[in-house]
């Protein structure tokens, strides 16, 4: 065979070979996601059986159409779980409950007289522009492919903690920990573009995220501590005086600022665009396990095509049991053990939301993405 015909050979071998890989892992991904898929369908099939059906992010209701009015004045004896149980008929919707109503800083401490907003409408966005809106009844949809998702966005991971905008550096409150109300002064890299009545979210630097198997740097661990409005500044050469708006936990001095994001989300499902893997990094909270409505880091981002709203399974491989080492856990197959949503990207990270898991979920867990779903 001459020079020539090798060549050809060698690429049209080399070729193939890509294709068969493709097809692998299309045919892998495809095969895990209906695994999946079943199991979302046999859960489902089992509330049924109880009478209840999957419905809207915060509400499992039965099949006939449940009317859930907007809000509920708290009474004498209520929690959020028996509220949950009246509305939804199913009171582990606590937690989707109270991430609808952050005025509720403590979940076991509700009043008679507090006011609970049991969905997310129109009339929100009319309340926020202080026009009237004429509350009416809506039916939640059952149908599980259309779900929205209201969660909370607490946190984020960044390349480096100087892509804030500016910093928290003094207070002329005689406090160490800071809340709404307090007077704060700031400290802006560009103090020529901040503007009187700017708002400002306010971020705390955590530890610096590594990738769980090759410990490479992925940036650092940001959580969302409030927001707070500018009220007063002089010439670019003072510091900028601003007061707390709202506090999640107390503020301190060195606390990072970053331009004024909403923290409440509405998210829609979002159909996939590209096949993807990827791997859970960390998670909202410091704990080493994590389930059902918990948020978590992964370490693809928009860069790799990922949007807000894409879907993803979470698989795992080894005895569930047993550690093994490496090599053996490599030739057992993929597991599928949970679903997630993403809720915000940044550029080679993404920020999601735990919507199903079969077991409890772990950095190193891997996410897939597959084009189409």
């Amino acid at each position: 065979m001459d020079s020539h015909s090798q060549t050809t050979y060698l690429s049209s071998q080399s070729g193939d070979c890509s294709m068969t890989h493709s097809w692998l892992f299309r045919t892998g991904l495809y095969r895990l996601m209906s695994r999946v898929l079943i199991l979302s369908v046999s859960i489902q099939i089992s509330l049924s059986a109880l009478g209840y059906a999957q419905s809207s992010s915060i509400a499992i209701v039965d099949d006939r159409s449940v009317h859930v009015p907007y809000e509920y004045e708290v009474e004498d004896g209520d929690t959020l779980w028996l509220i949950s149980q009246e509305f939804f008929n199913d009171p582990w919707l606590w937690p989707n409950l109270w991430a609808l109503n952050p005025h509720i800083t403590n979940p076991h401490w509700i009043y008679p007289g507090d006011i609970i907003r049991l969905k997310w409408t129109e009339r929100a966005a009319a309340e926020s522009q202080g026009e009237d809106f004429e509350l009416e009844p809506v039916a939640y949809s059952t149908d599980l492919q259309k779900v929205a998702r209201l969660v909370v966005n607490r946190g984020m991971i960044l390349d480096h903690a100087k892509d804030a905008i500016g910093s928290v550096v003094a207070s002329p409150e005689a406090k160490s920990n800071l809340s709404t109300g307090d007077r704060i002064y700031l400290e802006f890299k560009n103090p020529s573009e901040v503007s009187l009545g700017q708002k400002v979210s306010i971020y705390r630097p955590q530890e610096t995220v590594l990738h769980p198997e090759s410990k490479e740097n992925i940036g650092v661990k940001v959580i969302y501590i409030g927001s707070a409005e500018v009220v007063e500044r002089g010439d670019d050469e003072q510091m900028i005086k601003a007061v707390i708006t709202h506090s999640e936990i107390e503020m301190e001095r060195g606390d990072l600022i970053f331009a004024a994001s909403e923290q409440l989300l509405e998210v829609n499902p979002t159909k996939n665009l590209v096949d993807l893997q990827g791997m859970i990094v960390d998670s909202i909270a410091d704990i080493s396990e994590f389930g059902q409505h918990h948020m978590v880091f992964i370490n693809v981002g928009s860069e790799e095509g990922v949007q807000v709203g894409n879907r993803l399974a979470v698989a795992r491989r080894g005895d569930g049991l047993i550690k093994l080492n490496s090599k053996r856990d490599a030739q057992m197959p993929l597991e599928p053990v949970g679903e997630l949503m993403v809720i915000a990207t940044q550029a080679h990270t993404a920020s999601a939301l735990i919507t199903r898991s079969t077991l409890e979920l772990r950095r190193g867990d891997q996410v897939l993405m597959l084009r189409n779903y």
